[in-house]
Formats: C-alpha cells, sequence, structure tokens
C-alpha cells in the first residue's frame, strides 16, 4: 500500500514539475502580457489518427507538426503515397489514391446538419467506418469528427493495411474533404493567435509555446 501511495505521490509531482516548466507566459520570450498583442507559435497538430506518425518520416515530423494544414497537404500525399505503394504498406496505386484523397489536408469533418454520435471519417466515407469501442453506436454514422470510444488508430492501420478501402470505396467521397475546403476559409475562421483554428465544420487542434 506504501508502495503505490509513494508512486501515485511521485507521478503526481513529476506532472506538476511538467506543467510547471510548460508554460504559455509570453514574458518567457520578452513578450507583452495583453492578450490583443500575443503571438502564439504553433508545435504540433492534431487531426486524423496516426497520420504523421504513420506515413511521414521521422525527419519530416517537426515540420509538418508545425506547418498549416494547407501547405502541408501536397507533402502529406506524396508521404502517403510512398508509404503505401511501398515495401511497408505494399499496396496498389488506386488504394494510394483514395488514401490520398481520403486523408489530406489533415483536418476533421463534422457535418452538423447529422445526428448521432461522433463518427471518425464519416462524413467522408457516408458512416461505413465503423470503429466504435462500446457496440453499436447513435445514428447512422455520417456526423464526423472523432469520438471518445472510438479507435481511431485501429481504422486508420485498417485503411493502409487491412480491407477496408476495398469495402468501403464504392460507396464513399473521399474527394469531399478537398472541395470543401478552402485556404480563405481556413485562414480566416479565427486569428492567428487563436488556439484552435477551424477549416469548414473542422478542427485542427494546436498547441502553442
Amino acid at each position: 500500500m506504501m508502495t503505490r501511495i509513494l508512486t501515485l505521490a511521485l507521478a503526481t509531482a513529476l506532472s506538476l514539475a511538467t506543467f510547471a516548466s510548460c508554460s504559455n507566459d509570453p514574458t518567457l520570450t520578452g513578450g507583452t502580457q495583453t492578450g490583443s498583442t500575443l503571438v502564439f507559435h504553433q508545435v504540433d497538430r492534431v487531426g486524423e489518427a496516426g497520420l504523421i506518425e504513420l506515413f511521414s518520416a521521422y525527419a519530416r515530423h517537426d515540420a509538418s507538426n508545425k506547418a498549416d494544414v494547407l501547405p502541408d497537404a501536397t507533402a502529406m500525399a506524396t508521404d502517403i503515397n510512398g508509404f503505401a505503394t511501398g515495401s511497408f504498406g505494399g499496396r496498389s496505386a488506386q488504394i494510394s489514391a483514395f488514401l490520398q484523397n481520403l486523408l489530406t489536408p489533415d483536418v476533421l469533418l463534422i457535418d452538423t446538419s447529422q445526428s448521432g454520435d461522433a463518427s471518425y471519417l464519416g462524413v467522408e466515407t457516408n458512416g461505413l467506418i465503423v470503429d466504435s469501442c462500446n457496440g453499436p453506436r447513435n445514428g447512422i454514422g455520417k456526423f464526423g469528427g472523432r469520438g471518445l470510444n472510438e479507435d481511431v488508430v485501429d481504422s486508420t492501420l485498417g485503411l493502409v493495411f487491412g480491407t477496408t478501402v476495398p469495402t468501403i470505396a464504392a460507396g464513399s467521397n473521399p474527394a469531399l474533404r478537398a472541395s470543401s475546403i478552402s485556404q480563405t476559409e481556413f485562414a480566416s475562421a479565427l486569428p492567428p493567435s487563436s488556439f484552435i483554428r477551424r477549416a469548414m465544420a473542422s478542427v485542427e487542434l494546436a498547441l502553442r509555446a
């Protein structure tokens, strides 16, 4: 029992130390604390599950994480094609093209006209990907986004290594993502200093320093 308490206390102390050492205080860089003049710098982004980690070479991770999704889309598509058709993925050019359309740019789409649970890639695949960890989901799976109860990494791996693409291709509209998002919509959705930028009805989370 004592070991567990000490372990918990040590873990708590390390967590507090981590938070103490990572700050958004602009005075650390000599800036001002006035909210209207703060400038934040993107150091990471979260959109599609495991996209950068799976497809991109490690040497490109940092640059990709710091880039806006639209300027980075061409390079990401190249990464997807290289991995999918190379020795690791071993998939056809047709499957690679489907994945490039489906997964770039790296944003999450949601359709607010739909009801029911969040559904990973639900907008682009018309709800054909079912990855809920808690049994049947509410709704028809076309809302999009990412649910906390979804095994989204398993879905991404299934797209690359499994039979998901041949199964869902006929009923999907992977090109919807690129045709629905414009540079203007992405850039003007929220101010540059915001922690969250929005592309159409999609979300890109950016950790700021």
